[in-house]
């Protein structure tokens, strides 16, 4: 064995930041690392456009790929990588993932790549990732076709898996190795090859077969193939989008969880004058001004590039469309921290028809009551409740997967109290809600707020995302139409209940001046005490009116704003306190406890508990984190953000915590944290 092979390549790949099924994280092998989502350049050592190390030095590139059947056709970089390593063949230091050479030999028609002996190739010149030989197909094979590639993929998997781990025997680890999900235009049989090849020991998925689609445009099927693959896959392994290089199509492919893109493209178009962006292709021969602001074309003009010669003219074209592409990623990775992710992907898909076309088809997989598939998926791994602004500006704001996510939550929670006679609907009053003159309470009248996402029960008013809504003046002023109001009040439980309108002038409220916070315990007003209510029924999913017979009268504390803070249970036990960003919940150790001997019934199936291993218990029992690997099953299912309840094999509840995802997630194989521990439960309250 050629001393290029490193003596230990292990492979992890843990998830940090997530946003949906969007996730920051980090690529580990061995040594070598790289932050997620994160482009792969393609470097052809004979067409080296942009060298390897000025991409790392210059362009902060972490990882790159090349193509294994290339180099092994090259006498001279072959001896180079077989003596020295790929990495001092093509002058890189960070994570080389190769290709097999399957599309190349199959576009190209040349002889067919020998799956072992190309593996051996890779395995021995140390490359970080591997790729085998699977069976190329394209979307005008018929299913019978296609099938059979699925199931011969499948086959060198298992065998190249096997011929990896006898060639490492056991003194270092087999080379990670990446396993293609084939299946064509058949969402069935992309299904059945994720199910196969997602039960062997691959490092990455890359989603293969599918640069036919964006050559034509096909971004609908694009979309449709993912769709049927993510679900299956799960979220221990990145999944690569093999071949996708062009930046239009990063933000939605990462939204629906990407974690990896390649191509050439960023040269590819460069040698045909074509000028790459997220917002779609310019020919550089019709510009006069750069479209798009990329650092590169700050010392130069489309004409002045136009009238250079041809070898520095796709020099600089080429990197301009390599530094629109990782700018693109960089906007991705900080709208993925901030919760913005689902805005750019509308904005990036309203700057192309096909592009439009693929996002509403995604927005009718969350339409459908699925929670198996796609659409299922992204509700259920959305963050209902959280800190930031919600833009809306036209009706399909309220197809983004958090606001559905929000929407249902309240739908399947919420129920009026058992005495409602009458529900109170308030219209045209933009947030902050409690800063209007709002009617008072009032003995079996359920109030409302009409928003631009639909009615809020008034106990919710401070819950984020409806207590931030920015919507022009001419939304929150619209009629409110009585057929919508019926409808939602049937959803929410109060079918047949008559109702009034009570309308305000559509505007902003002026909000007072801050009082300093008020320490003294004082009973709760009926309008706090429906705030507590209403937020033990959505954030809790408890019976909140038996609760609160059994522990009240409440007693509770205020902010300078006026705001509850601090609740406390008739005994003057602090049990839970009000968040003020975002309107929800944080429970006490023993209000922990308190919830903890609750039993799930259908209605109230009550805080989830995730059960963890037993090796991780002394480390939970001192507060750590939960981390991924150690959760062994859920139920009911968590929700990304809101309480739950850490127990362990045995189901004694030892914390508490918040779950950063929802149950696939955190029983997914993988590193990084699943639950956020935010206290430890000694006893439990009776």
């Amino acid at each position: 064995m050629s001393g290029a092979t490193p003596l230990a390549r292990v492979c992890t790949f843990e998830r940090r930041v997530k946003n949906g099924l969007a996730r920051i994280g980090t690529l580990r092998i061995g040594k070598r690392s790289m932050t997620t989502p994160a482009l792969l350049p393609v470097i052809n050592p004979h067409l080296s456009t942009i060298p390897a190390d000025e991409m790392q030095e210059r362009y902060g590139i972490e990882g790159i790929i090349t193509n294994a059947w290339i180099l092994q056709r090259s006498e001279s970089f072959s001896q180079i990588a077989l003596t020295e390593g790929v990495h001092a063949a093509v002058n890189f230091d960070g994570i080389i993932v190769t290709d097999s050479g399957t599309f190349q030999s199959y576009i190209y028609g040349e002889e067919k790549v020998d799956p072992i002996g190309i593996l051996d190739f890779q395995d021995s010149i140390g490359v970080d990732i591997a790729t085998m030989v699977d069976v190329f197909t394209e979307p005008h094979h018929s299913e019978a076709e296609v099938a059979s590639a699925v199931e011969i993929t499948y086959e060198r998997g298992s065998e190249a898996l096997h011929h990896l781990k006898m060639i490492a025997g056991g003194e270092r680890l087999p080379t990670p190795l990446n396993g293609p999900i084939q299946g064509g235009v058949y969402p069935h049989l992309r299904q059945s090859a994720a199910e196969k090849m997602g039960d062997l020991s691959f490092a990455v998925h890359p989603i293969g077969g599918i640069v036919p689609l964006m050559e034509t445009q096909r971004y609908r099927d694009l979309v449709r193939i993912i769709a049927a693959v993510r679900p299956i896959l799960g979220a221990g392994r990145p999944i690569h989008l093999f071949g996708c290089g062009h930046p239009h199509l990063f933000a939605l492919s990462a939204a629906l969880g990407v974690d990896l893109f390649d191509s050439a493209a960023y040269a590819l178009f460069a040698r045909d004058g074509r000028l790459l962006t997220p917002e779609g292709t310019y020919r550089v021969e019709d510009l006069d001004e750069w479209p798009w602001p990329i650092p590169s074309a700050t010392d130069t003009s489309p004409k002045a590039l136009r009238s250079a010669s041809e070898n520095d003219r796709i020099e600089l074209l080429a990197r301009l469309n390599l530094e629109a592409s990782i700018a693109e990623i960089e906007t991705i990775r900080h709208a993925i921290r901030s919760g913005t992710l689902w805005e750019l992907v509308e904005r990036r898909c309203l700057t192309h028809a096909r592009l439009h076309e693929a996002l509403i088809e995604v927005q009718d997989m969350m339409r459908k009551d699925d929670h198996e598939g796609m659409g299922g998926l992204l509700i259920d791994s959305a963050r209902p409740v959280q800190h930031r602004v919600q833009h809306c500006f036209n009706g399909s704001d309220n197809h983004r997967p958090d606001l559905i996510a929000a929407t249902r939550l309240i739908q399947s929670r919420w129920k009026p109290p058992g005495n409602a006679r009458r529900a109170l609907i308030i219209a045209h009053a933009p947030p902050p809600y409690r800063h209007h003159e709002l009617p008072g309470h009032e003995e079996g009248v359920v109030r409302f707020i009409l928003t631009p996402i639909g009615l809020l029960p008034i106990g919710l008013e401070d819950l984020a995302p409806w207590s931030m809504i920015h919507a022009p003046e001419q939304q929150w002023t619209t009629e409110p139409n009585p057929k919508m109001i019926d409808d939602q009040l049937e959803t929410l439980g109060c079918q047949g209940l008559p109702w009034d309108l009570c309308c305000f002038d559509g505007r902003e409220p002026a909000r007072p001046e801050g009082t300093r916070p008020d320490s003294n315990e004082r009973t709760l007003t009926p309008e706090q005490n429906e705030e507590v209510r209403s937020k033990l029924l959505v954030l809790l999913a408890i019976d909140a009116e038996g609760w609160l017979s059994e522990y009240g009268p409440l007693k509770g504390r205020r902010s300078g704003s006026s705001r509850l803070t601090n609740v406390l249970d008739r005994n003057g036990v602090h049990i839970l306190s009000m968040r003020l960003n975002d309107g929800g919940i944080s429970l006490t150790d023993e209000g922990a406890a308190c919830f903890a001997h609750i039993e799930s019934t259908k209605d109230y199936p009550g805080v989830p508990k995730v059960v963890i291993d037993e090796h991780a218990l002394p480390f939970v029992r001192e507060g750590r984190n939960v981390f991924h690997g150690f959760v062994l099953e859920v139920g009911p299912t968590p929700i990304a953000g809101l309480p739950c309840l850490i127990c362990g094999p045995n189901g004694d509840v030892i914390a508490h915590g918040v779950p950063t995802g929802e149950g696939g997630d955190l029983v997914a194989a993988g590193k990084g944290m699943a639950v956020r521990v935010r206290g430890v439960i000694t006893t439990q309250k009776p």
